[in-house]
């Protein structure tokens, strides 16, 4: 595995009011890692995911992607928000325009690329995510599958080092997750650096590198999917897996 950082936290805290959302977080992720956050509800884990793409600020430590350390300073989020993808729970597409749209929209107002050259580059990734077909219709007109294709297609059209999945396949059908699953276990084939929160243990069990497990707003436990589903450390993440496990 290559052991050049993609993401290093040091030290992270973060509040809400009164309220210690993350609590000393130290985590690294290597370059072409696949790093899998799992947890109870409300352990913090979007609160993580969400600090790396400065959608959340922190209050303390320090948060590093790809070299670039998190500060108030625009030209550094803008440095970081360039080098990562992030794909939500809600897919966030805009209902107003086409598929298409959705994904040459970054590649035309970002990167200042023309008409033709970013429907090229959008038509590609919708190609690998096998949507093309849909191209010229409004996300209402898609299933919830469908819709999470375009969102992935639409993180990628930037060429980002590094993919955060926040929940992906939570507000899916089940028999929509499995599509979404493989668009993800195909990134993860190629080698792209992907940070996923998620609830998908067949999914971490193949494809995680590492799995990081949250409660409370501490990581209370890192081990290799082995590790995890065999002998976790924690009475915590026993509990854990006994439960989600058995749905």
């Amino acid at each position: 595995m290559n052991t050049q950082l993609a993401v290093k936290l040091t030290g992270v805290d973060k509040w809400y009011g009164d309220f210690q959302a993350l609590k000393n977080i130290n985590l690294q992720v290597a370059k072409g890692e696949t790093v899998v956050i799992c947890g109870p509800s409300g352990s913090g884990k979007s609160t993580l995911i969400r600090t790396l793409n400065c959608l959340e600020g922190h209050d303390l430590g320090e948060i590093c992607i790809d070299g670039v350390r998190i500060s108030d300073n625009l030209k550094d989020v803008e440095k970081v928000r360039k080098s990562t993808g992030m794909v939500f729970q809600h897919f966030n597409l805009f209902p107003h325009m086409t598929v298409l749209d959705n994904c040459t929209f970054g590649l035309r107002h970002v990167r200042g690329l023309g008409v033709i050259e970013s429907q090229e580059i959008a038509r590609e990734l919708l190609r690998k995510v096998q949507i093309a077909d849909q191209e010229s219709k409004y996300p209402g007109q898609l299933s919830g599958g469908q819709q999470q294709r375009v969102a992935i297609a639409r993180a990628l059209t930037l060429s980002p080092d590094i993919m955060l999945f926040d929940e992906p396949t939570s507000a899916l059908d089940p028999e929509m997750i499995s599509e979404v699953l493989e668009v993800m276990r195909d990134l993860s084939k190629a080698g792209m650096t992907m940070i996923c929160v998620t609830h998908e243990m067949g999914f971490a069990k193949e494809f995680a590198d590492r799995i990081v497990f949250m409660e409370t707003g501490s990581i209370i436990e890192v081990s290799t999917p082995q590790e995890f589903f065999s002998a976790p450390k924690t009475e915590r993440a026993k509990l854990f897996l006994k439960q989600i496990l058995s749905h």
